[in-house]
C-alpha cells in the first residue's frame, strides 16, 4: 500500500460543534477570570451567544481563535466575512496563546470529570463511518489536526473507527498542519502524489497546495468552499465522497 489518506478531524470525521462551543465558552470565562462555575450544558449558554457561534465558527482555524468570536460578540462586531474576522484577530493577536491554554485546560477538565458526557457532545458523520473500512483497503490512514491526540483517540474509539495510534498527529506534534504533512511526506514512505488530504477549511488546503499532494474539500464541514476550476481541489459530496477519492486514484 503506497497511498496515504490524511484526514482533518473536526468537521470532517467528527461533528464537534457543541463540544467546541462549551469548551470555548468555559475557556473565555476562565480567560476573563469570571468565577461563575463550569457550564456543561449547551442550553445554559445564552441563545444569542450560541447563534453567533454557529454562524461564525467557520472562520476559526486554530483553537486560540475561538477567542475572537467571543471578543467580537461582546464588542457587537458582526463578523460577516473572513476580512472582518481577521481585523478583530489583529486586535487580539497577543492574547491568542494565553486563551488557547485556557481552551485546552477547559477541555481536559470536562473530559476528566465527565468522560461519558464529554464524548456524547461529539457526533459521527454516518457516511464517513460507512466508508471508513472500504477506504482503508486502498489507503493508510492518518489524522492531521490541531486537536489534542488524547481527545482524537478517545472519540475515534467511541465512534468505532480504528486507526494506528502512531498515525494520529495532533497539537502536541504541531499546531500547523503544513508542518505535520511535510513530516509525513519527508519520511519517504509516500511520494507527494500518493498523499491525499481532506479538510473542511479551504485556506488549510491552499496552504498545502505547494506540497504537490492531492487536495479534497469536505463540503459537509464547517467551512465554505472557495474553489475555482483551476486550483485542483476536489469538492467532496457526502454521498459520493468515497467514489470521488477512489476515482482520483484510478485517474
Amino acid at each position: 500500500m503506497n497511498r496515504a489518506l490524511l484526514w482533518d478531524f473536526d468537521g470532517v470525521i467528527c461533528d464537534s460543534l457543541d463540544e467546541c462551543l462549551l469548551t470555548s465558552y468555559n475557556a473565555f470565562r476562565q480567560y476573563k477570570k469570571e468565577n461563575n462555575g463550569f457550564t456543561r450544558n449547551i442550553i445554559d449558554i445564552p441563545s444569542s451567544i450560541r447563534d453567533f457561534y454557529y454562524r461564525t465558527r467557520q472562520y476559526v482555524r486554530r483553537p486560540g481563535e475561538y477567542l475572537i468570536l467571543f471578543e467580537a460578540f461582546e464588542a457587537k462586531e458582526r463578523l460577516n466575512d473572513y476580512v472582518q474576522f481577521r481585523k478583530v484577530l489583529s486586535e487580539h493577536i497577543l492574547s491568542i496563546q494565553r486563551y488557547e491554554q485556557d481552551f485546552f485546560s477547559a477541555r481536559e477538565r470536562y473530559r476528566k470529570e465527565d468522560l461519558t458526557g464529554w464524548l456524547g457532545l461529539h457526533h459521527e458523520y454516518p457516511w464517513v463511518n460507512e466508508k471508513w473500512q472500504k477506504l482503508k483497503e486502498t489507503f493508510e490512514f492518518y489524522i492531521v489536526s490541531n486537536k489534542d491526540k488524547v481527545s482524537i483517540s478517545l472519540i475515534l474509539k467511541h465512534m468505532g473507527l480504528s486507526i494506528s495510534e502512531e498515525n494520529i498527529f495532533g497539537k502536541e506534534f504541531s499546531i500547523e498542519k503544513t508542518a505535520i504533512v511535510e513530516h509525513i511526506v519527508s519520511r519517504g514512505r509516500f511520494r507527494a502524489g500518493e498523499v491525499y488530504f481532506i479538510d473542511d477549511h479551504y485556506s488549510h488546503l491552499m496552504d498545502l497546495a505547494k506540497l504537490g499532494i492531492r487536495l479534497f474539500f469536505a463540503t459537509w464541514g464547517y467551512g465554505n468552499a472557495e474553489a475555482s476550476s483551476t486550483d485542483g481541489v476536489v469538492l467532496l459530496q457526502k454521498n459520493l465522497f468515497d467514489r470521488q477519492i477512489l476515482e482520483s486514484v484510478d485517474g
